[in-house]
């Protein structure tokens, strides 16, 4: 056995660098994103979405690329054209239908995952769930948790158990009682929200026949809010910087863009909201984001308002303002005991910009 070792041990001293490495057994990940990925079924991919999702794919790839013993693999829908990036293993989807088997053999073949998928239609709990039947470990929230939160009923009756302060549901049955919210069980962003303050606003919103479930919350005037969190393979949490929303609040709300870090605003209430939230919801993990409201009335108790079981847009934010390579951190399988350095500096983005 000696003799064997020193022969190995002068074998891999003859070897140059470049040979030495390639020896090296790369970890293999798969980056999905949904829109970009293949999965959508519509002939039309839709701009807001597949514009943002591409941006969070692109920064996830640079991120990966700068991993020392990756391959980074992923898919691509056809009608995008040709992939822009080199050094990714692609694997082009020409129809949505063909996107689960080439997913499925995909996933037989690395070793971990990250899906980036909106939650209607239980989209991303569909793909992470499909990962059981493999060895590839999900670089996401549990099924069981993507269950819960992708629901935003079902979220808002355990944050309630656990004594979380969340938005009221209201029943405009028999009285309508303006203003009210109006916002898809199982929406992502703030597609369909809307925010009716009047009879004609009522009407606006009737005239869409909905088919899917729909919650009718209280308005709440305030300033709305967002926090990531990683919680990588050990367990190891970072609650990163607290993130302003840009929120439009006409007949229909929408998302403009956001500002990083929030300023002039102590961050210790919402981190704490966002601890809670976490002992309520076992499984969180990966990345995530809670997205909260501090109400005018009650400047000093925030509101959770949902939680994003997946990688959200803030991400491209939050990458900028720190040396620290955060997909590197979200893989990583060591308890980390030092906090991420961040920049003494401003970002703010436009959705429309992007």
């Amino acid at each position: 056995m000696i003799i064997c070792a020193r022969l190995i041990e002068n074998h891999f001293l003859e070897l140059d660098s470049s040979r030495l490495v390639r020896l090296i057994i790369a970890m293999k990940l798969l980056i999905l994103e949904f829109i970009c990925g293949g999965c959508w079924e519509d002939p039309e991919l839709p701009t807001s979405l597949h514009k943002e999702g591409w941006l969070m794919l692109q920064a996830l790839l640079e991120d990966a690329s700068k991993i020392p013993n990756y391959e980074i693999y992923t898919t691509w829908d056809e009608r995008l054209g040709k992939f822009p990036r080199p050094g990714v293993n692609v694997t082009t989807i020409s129809r949505p239908q063909d996107f689960k088997s080439a997913y499925v053999h995909l996933l037989n073949s690395v070793e971990q995952v990250l899906i980036i998928a909106p939650e209607f239609e239980n989209h991303l709990y569909k793909l992470v769930n499909l990962t059981g039947g493999t060895t590839c470990i999900p670089i996401n929230c549990s099924p069981s948790a993507l269950n819960l939160t992708s629901n935003k009923s079902l979220t808002k009756n355990i944050l309630r158990d656990h004594h979380i302060p969340t938005i009221k549901d209201l029943d405009v049955r028999d009285k309508l009682s303006f203003p009210f919210v109006k916002k898809p069980v199982d929406g992502a962003g703030s597609t369909d929200n809307w925010c009716i303050r009047s009879k004609d606003d009522w009407d606006a919103y009737q005239s869409r026949n909905y088919t899917i479930p729909m919650l009718t919350e209280e308005y709440i005037p305030g300033q709305h809010y967002s926090m990531g969190v990683i919680v990588n393979q050990a367990g190891s949490i970072d609650y990163l910087p607290l993130a302003v929303q840009h929120i439009e609040i006409g007949r229909q709300i929408t998302y403009q863009g956001g500002q990083l870090p929030a300023t002039n605003i102590n961050q210790q209430p919402f981190q704490q909201l966002v601890e809670r939230c976490l002992q309520a919801i076992p499984g969180l993990r990966g990345y995530f984001g809670v997205d909260m409201i501090l109400p005018d009335n009650s400047p000093q108790q925030p509101v959770v308002v949902e939680i994003n079981p997946r990688l959200t847009t803030s991400y491209i934010g939050y990458r900028q303002l720190t040396g620290i390579n955060l997909l590197e951190r979200m893989l990583s399988k060591n308890i980390f005991t030092v906090p991420i350095p961040w920049a003494d500096q401003v970002i703010t983005w436009n959705v429309q910009e992007l």
